[in-house]
């Protein structure tokens, strides 16, 4: 009867052995999967944490960019302003040499009739 028992627990090993193996081969199989999910995880905050920081820098650029613009804006209508006054006093002086050659002619005229 003994003979018998370990008959029937011998046919039986292998198959609780394999049992078990395939048991310890989907524990082993999730636990992979838990530490690549894990790895996974730190990666996408690791990226996301990138990202904002690329986000921010890119927000500072875009301001600094606008706030650039105004300057050049404000400046290049200081420039058109003085652009117009130089051209203003361009005329203003063109207009003093011919009255001072108008002057210098007519006190030339006076001294050849008055002599």
């Amino acid at each position: 009867m003994l003979t018998l028992a370990l008959a029937v627990g011998a046919r039986r090993a292998p198959r609780v052995t394999a049992e078990r193996a395939a048991s310890m081969d989907d524990a082993r199989r999730a636990e992979r999967i838990g530490e690549a999910l894990r790895g996974s995880r730190t990666r996408l905050a690791d990226l996301q944490t990138g990202s904002e920081r690329t986000l921010w820098a890119l927000t500072r650029l875009d301001e600094r960019v606008h706030a650039t613009t105004e300057l050049l804006e404000r400046d290049r209508l200081q420039l058109a302003d003085q652009h117009a006054q130089l051209l203003a006093a361009r005329n203003a002086v063109n207009r003093l040499r011919w009255m001072l050659r108008s002057l210098i002619r007519i006190n030339s005229f006076r001294r050849t009739f008055i002599g």
